[in-house]
This record gives C-alpha cells, structure tokens and sequence, in this order.
C-alpha cells in the first residue's frame, strides 16, 4: 500500500471524523498535471478518469498565471452583508501580496449544515437559499478579474483546497488550516491593516459587474447632491440581532434637516435596507427615498454607493461598504470592542488607518453635534 495524505475535517452536525484520503499513485499523477500545466482535455484517459474520481473538471483549469482561490463557506460565517464585503477585501489583499492575475470565489452552500448554527441558528436547510439570495449581489463587487462558482458539497471543496497545496501558481483564502477548523476570519481587519502598513493602501471595492436597475440610474444621474443612508434598525427585520447597535431615529431627523438647510434643500438621500427597517420619521422628509420601495435590490443600491457624494448611518454592511471606499462617510454606533480591537484607539473619535480625511467613525451614543460637525467637513 503506497503512502497516504491524510486531512480531517470535523462536522459541525456529525462529530465522526471525515477522513479524505489520497494515494501515492494520485499523489503522482496530480503533481504531474498541475506541474506540467497541460490541458484537461488532452490529459490521457487514464489520467482523467484518477483525477475525476477525486474533484471534477470545473476545479481543474490550467493556471498558467498565478490566481487565487477564496472559499466562502456560509457555514462557518453568517450571512451578514459587512462581513461578507470585508472578506472579499481580505480576499484582495491575498491576491495582490502574491501578485496574482484573477480570483475565483467558490461560495459553499451545504444544505446539509447550511449556516453557522452559534451565529445564526434561525437559517435552516429550507431557508438558508432565501437568505443567500439577499447577499448574492454582493459578490461582485470585486473590481479584479474574478469568477464565482457555487457548491454544494463541501468535502469536494476541502479536497480541492488540499489539492491546491500541489499548483505553485495557485494561493487560497483562508488558509487551508483556517478552513479545516472552521476558523475563518471573516470581520477583522488585520490582514488588511497589515497589508495597509507593508504597501500604504488597501485594495478598494467597485460597483456590482451587473447592469443596474433603470430606476437606479435616474437617480445617480441627479444633478442634487447625493447623500447615502442607511440607518441600523434591527429591531424590526425578520431576524434581529445586536438590537444595542440600532440607531436613534429622531436624531437622524435633526441630521438630515440639518443637511437640508446647509445645502438649501438641493440634496438627495437614498435610503437603503430592507422595507420593514425604514423608520417611518425619516420617510416624512419628503427629499428621502426610500429605493426598496422603488424596486431596487442589492445590486442597485451598491451601484447607487458608488455615486453618492457622501455615506451617512450607523455601523452596518452598507457601512463596511463605504468603508471600502473612497466615498466621504460618517458612520456612528461603531461597538467600543471592535474599535480597541480593529482601531486601537481610546477616544470615541478614530479613523481606520487607511481612511482618508473626509472619512469619520463614532461609537457610543449618537451626537448630533459632532455629527454635524463632520458633515460639514465632508460636504463643503
């Protein structure tokens, strides 16, 4: 009997152990194909039918250049807008230190253990689609050369990441142990601090690949200053969670008043977020506009991001996506332990190291005066 690669990968809902196992004979004849870099379809039959007995030939590309591979696994992340955009940064900064030409994103959906049931535990095998299907958008937003792909079984992509350890040419996110723990790092940002620190900036996000809605781009066409909104009101959506980061709306009416008046009421805010979240104080201000109402999904209001003027809210995934960008944002309600953490920072006034000037965060309670104070910072 030759000798074995072996990797063990814990379910989270079966505690049995699976073991995948590789034999020296595929061993050899895995390193020969990715070494080589020949082509699938000319590989001998023999060759092709050992390499499909183990992953299929979508996995199996030739990589003449270097690429990067990112594994989104839903059941050991949520399905949160925010982290799911800081882990494609993390993706980015992956990819550029080691230079590589494209991306591909393989998102695992695992029926069988569809979510982080610690983390979400309300999303199951007969819902878990409907939550993805909010989040999908968001996955196109990275401006490099990328493909995504979806699969269903995840020990067919835990033997492609082992696989990957054989291609020079081929790197992975998160590391391959990170992966097999169910360890991913999918909200910090040290990766992207310490990319930040080495080359002095970080890889930004870009508007979705797909086409906007018609309405969506009426509205980036305004001639009106275009102000960005979305306000944190968890608790009135189908699943709430960390009620505490919920925003104050009667303050964001004295903001957004106050927005009106220093621009003589020439400004368009676009309320973003799910329906049932609008605080009905911020709709009576008649140049507010709520796009969900309008028909927009994800990808529209992403679009309509990219073109505001300016981001304003609490801490939220459209927050993380103003973050990612180099639009003028003032977020607020940002947690004290995330600051420390992410920050290191002990006044309640910081930036991220790679913000720009027009770029203010808060925690804590929200100010209106130093809101204000910072909307006209990045307004005049």
């Amino acid at each position: 009997m030759g000798l074995c690669l072996f990797f063990i990968k814990k379910d989270v809902l079966n505690p049995k152990p699976l073991l995948i196992e590789l034999s020296m004979e595929h061993n050899n004849a895995f390193k020969k194909f990715f070494e080589k870099e020949e082509s699938y379809k000319h590989l001998p039959e023999w060759l092709r039918r050992d390499i499909e007995a183990i992953i299929p030939a979508r996995l199996l590309e030739p990589t003449r250049s270097r690429k990067t591979w990112g594994v989104l696994d839903f059941s050991a992340m949520p399905y949160a807008l925010g982290d799911c955009l800081t882990w494609q940064v993390n993706l980015m900064c992956t990819a550029l230190k080691n230079k590589s030409n494209s991306i591909r994103i393989i998102v695992l959906l695992d029926p069988k253990n569809p979510s982080n049931y610690k983390l979400q535990p309300h999303i199951k095998e007969g819902n878990y689609k409907i939550f993805f299907e909010r989040l999908k958008d968001s996955l196109f937003c990275i401006p490099m050369k990328h493909t995504v792909q979806y699969e269903s079984d995840r020990y067919l992509v835990f033997k492609a990441a082992l696989l990957s350890h054989q291609r020079p040419q081929l790197d992975l996110w998160p590391p391959l142990i990170h992966l097999a723990a169910d360890q991913v790092d999918y909200m910090s940002h040290y990766t992207i601090i310490r990319f930040y620190k080495k080359y002095g900036f970080i890889p930004l996000l870009g508007r979705p690949s797909m086409p906007p809605n018609k309405a969506a781009k009426q509205l980036g066409n305004s001639k009106n200053i275009k102000v960005f909104l979305h306000l944190r009101n968890s608790m009135t959506s189908d699943s709430p969670a960390n009620i505490y980061r919920d925003s104050d709306p009667k303050k964001w009416v004295q903001t957004l008043l106050y927005i009106n008046s220093l621009t003589n009421g020439k400004v368009d805010f676009w309320y973003a977020g799910a329906q049932q979240e609008y605080f009905k104080e911020i709709l009576a201000i008649k140049n507010v506009y709520p796009l969900r109402n309008k028909g927009l999904r994800l990808k529209d209001e992403l679009f309509l991001m990219g073109k505001a003027d300016a981001f304003i809210g609490s801490m939220s995934g459209f927050a993380m996506g103003a973050v990612y960008s180099k639009t003028p944002y003032v977020i607020t309600k940002l947690e004290e332990k995330f600051q420390k953490e992410m920050l290191g920072a002990s006044d309640n006034h910081a930036k991220f190291p790679f913000a720009q000037n027009n770029q203010f965060l808060f925690w804590g309670h929200e100010d209106v005066v130093k809101i204000k104070n910072c909307i006209n910072k990045i307004l005049s």
